[in-house]
């Protein structure tokens, strides 16, 4: 059995329409648009309502599949010869499964490959987001994976492949000169971030799925395997644009200090005309306060981003609820879905901090109340009050204090600061203060001890000279008395142990010291090319010669 029908479905009764029978059926009937009469046929729903039935506008084909039973498919076609080319495609391909000449699953694969990358893409986003995927890490796969598919002229999952994309990427690392200028091309990290997203993409469309740490293969598989599966990496320590480098204490004191008055000094500095660069500038006391206040955040911002690794993002996102700064363990509780790691993490708060911070909360908050009093608001949870107002152009605040307060952004080994360098003083500073590895990589909340050690850590900062000035001290020469008989003999070397030299560092050797003549011990008989005997007061030491030097062996 095999045909073409036109499916319904059902719509809501229009407005205005009346339900009327005609030749036994129910039929609707009301005025459309330009005042033309319309019907169609109506049913009555379950909660006593009417809808009307309207026609699908493709065409839908019935045919037996492989076990027999009769299905229903749609051919996507509004044309009804098109619509019976695909039906025939139907037909052949459940009797290939009947044969076994291929799967379900086989044409299944195969009807994807036609499918368009794009929509996959988005298919994919839209898994990430439910997945409670970060939003920034599911914005750049989205960009990756769109800009790699455009490069590669890829349009349809048939296209995919590794060489394509091998390709592209080495075209975008390569180092090209436009127009006379030299340009650089894409570093190996930013490489190996667009491979990574689309290895997890082929994963995906591979029906790969994770379940914690756990992987299966129980999504539905628009490819029969990755073709990014094994894709090699480009090797980022060789060629690294970035290195983050620490502050030293005296950098941070200084910056601690310009961050705090900058934003005042600014506004109240002449700009124009011949005072140029003084301070002068008269300001109204409500907007004096207000910088003085700016700046109290800013260098708050930096010292709590250096004595507890925050990531930027994670702390612009901690509400007052969230800082628990009371009690002899003060700490921030830090959400999952606002950590790197979408875990969650308690991290602790120095005593001397977590009384600023208290103090600053305590303050904000009677800010806010006054302000919601004034407008005639209730104040907001305090959930939804954050402890700073992170700005988002922070870099380029640093970067202008970093100038204020003489601190070079880059160093002579072309280490540069950023607002992630604070993370990295952090783990530094921890490692100066020798605080165990494991330790620091639990309070850096790594998963991975060599990222904690080789990447977050300044090799500058670490004193190695100290380090080494407390290894224990041997002295070769003072090995305090010694017991009779157990003096260490003098070796003889190779220009006082020549044949016939009987003088040197053993002394005059007597005439009967040249033992030729006595038969050779077990020890003895290893040595080959035995030259000569000599006796010193501690024993005996045979000499060989290997044609090149003297050896002198003790038996």
């Amino acid at each position: 059995m095999q045909n073409l029908i036109k499916g319904t479905y059902k719509r809501i009764l229009p407005a205005g329409a009346r339900v009327v029978r005609a030749g036994g059926k129910l039929v609707a009937q009301w005025v459309g648009r330009g005042g033309r009469k319309k019907q169609a046929e109506a049913c009555l729903n379950d909660d006593g309502t009417y809808s009307i039935k309207c026609e699908r506008s493709v065409w839908t084909a019935r045919f037996r599949d492989a076990d027999g039973f009769i299905v229903s498919k749609s051919t996507g076609c509004r044309n009804r010869e098109s619509a019976q080319v695909r039906l025939a495609e139907f037909v052949r391909e459940a009797e290939r499964v009947a044969a076994g000449i291929v799967t379900t699953e086989e044409l299944d694969i195969a009807s994807f490959s036609k499918s368009s990358i794009t929509a996959q893409v988005e298919e994919y986003i839209e898994y990430l987001t439910r997945r409670g995927k970060a939003a920034k890490r599911i914005r750049f796969t989205k960009s990756y994976l769109l800009e790699c598919a455009d490069g590669c002229n890829w349009e349809t999952l048939g296209g995919l492949n590794a060489d394509d994309l091998q390709r592209y990427l080495d075209d975008k690392h390569e180092t090209k000169i436009i127009d006379g200028e030299k340009i650089e091309g894409a570093s190996a990290g930013a490489l190996n971030s667009r491979i990574e997203c689309w290895v997890a993409f082929g994963h995906w469309l591979a029906g790969k799925r994770m379940n914690g740490k756990r992987a299966n293969y129980n999504g539905e598989r628009r490819i029969a395997s990755n073709p990014f599966d094994g894709f090699a990496r480009y090797d980022a320590n060789i060629d690294r644009r970035r290195t983050r480098r620490a502050l030293s204490e005296d950098e941070l004191r200084r910056l601690l200090t310009v961050a705090e008055g900058r934003p005042l000094a600014s506004f109240e500095t002449i700009r124009r005309g011949k005072r140029r660069g003084e301070r002068g500038v008269k300001l109204r006391d409500e907007t004096r306060a207000r910088l003085i206040l700016v700046g109290r955040e800013r260098a708050l911002i930096y010292k709590t981003l250096v004595l507890t690794g925050l990531r930027i993002s994670e702390l612009a996102s901690i509400s007052i609820l969230q800082a628990q700064l009371d009690g002899d363990s003060p700490h921030i509780k830090l959400s999952a879905a606002d950590e790197k790691n979408r875990k969650g993490s308690l991290v602790p708060i120095r005593s001397d901090l977590a009384v600023e911070l208290r103090n600053w909360i305590d303050e904000k908050l009677g800010r806010v109340s006054k302000s919601a009093k004034e407008q005639g608001e209730q104040r907001p949870a305090l959930d939804e009050i954050k402890v700073f107002d992170v700005p988002s152009g922070l870099l380029r605040i640093l970067n202008r204090d970093l100038t204020a307060a003489g601190i070079p952004k880059v160093d002579e080994r072309g280490h540069s600061v950023d607002v992630h360098a604070m993370r990295t003083t952090f783990c530094t500073w921890l490692s100066t203060a020798e605080v165990a590895p494991r330790t620091t990589q639990a309070a850096m909340r790594h998963s991975n001890l060599r990222l904690t050690m080789e990447n977050y850590t300044d090799p500058k900062l670490l004193n190695v000279r100290s380090a080494i000035e407390r290894l224990p001290k041997f002295d070769a020469m003072d090995r305090g008395p010694s017991e009779p008989g157990t003096e260490v003999a003098p070796i003889c070397t190779p220009s006082c142990a020549q044949k016939g030299d009987q003088t040197g560092l053993l002394g005059e050797i007597p005439d009967n010291s040249l033992l030729d003549s006595e038969p050779p011990n077990d020890k003895q008989k290893t040595l080959e090319n035995k030259e000569f005997a000599s006796v010193s007061e501690n024993g005996r030491y045979w000499t060989r010669t290997n044609g090149l030097h003297d050896v002198n062996v003790a038996l």
